[in-house]
């Protein structure tokens, strides 16, 4: 079952001589402007599973940044504006997007198999859903990073890289319900303020 939902960000068919096509594929995040009960019930199940653990087994002798990997932006941040065929969005809120909601799948594919695997299983499913619509959303509009893009994805991957997988799930599992309402202010094409998410890398304020 894992194994089939590890493979959902590659979507295939095989033409008549054989040889696999990838399928012609549509953008559209706005139908993330809303999320399901039964993905709230998952998240809010891992959420609680985690603190549980986190408490009867702490994370002991791990120098973890202090700075959150994960802090807001602000619309203004980005630029290269563009529109999709059904929502407008801004292409570089899109792709720091991309690169926090790829980290979450990272965190919880890390998870699969640990204490945590049962309720990892949905939250997982329904991150690689959205970490390939996003792909699909920026990967047919190249163009040339804004300054500060170029400086967050550095930021961003330094600290990525440099962090343990335990303070890799400190800085993102606690952090799952602000990512996914960041995700809806982005499928809504509105502004997220600091008080309801706080989701992107620390050189973001």
């Amino acid at each position: 079952m894992l194994a089939m939902m590890l493979s959902l960000a590659s979507i295939f068919i095989v033409t008549s001589e054989g040889a696999p096509t990838q399928r012609h594929e549509k953008c559209c995040i706005s139908k993330y402007g809303h999320q399901p009960p039964s993905e709230i019930r998952a998240t809010k199940q891992l959420k609680e599973a985690y603190e549980s653990y986190t408490q009867t087994m702490p994370i002991t002798g791990q120098n973890c940044s202090k700075e959150p990997l994960l802090v807001n932006s602000t619309p203004s941040d980005f630029t290269n504006s563009f529109t999709f065929p059904t929502c407008a969005c801004c292409l570089e809120r899109l792709i720091v997007l991309k690169h926090k909601v790829a980290l979450a799948v990272k965190v919880l594919m890390n998870m699969a198999n640990s204490n945590l695997s049962t309720n990892v299983i949905k939250p997982l499913e329904d991150w690689q859903i959205i970490k390939n619509d996003l792909r699909i959303c920026t990967s047919k509009h190249r163009t040339q990073h804004s300054r500060h893009l170029k400086h967050w994805l550095r930021n961003f991957n330094k600290i990525k890289k440099t962090e343990t997988p335990e303070c890799l799930q400190k800085a993102v599992i606690p952090r799952l319900f602000q990512l996914r309402q960041e995700v809806i202010c982005v499928a809504q094409d509105k502004k997220c303020g600091e008080k309801r998410s706080r989701l992107a890398s620390p050189s973001m304020n």
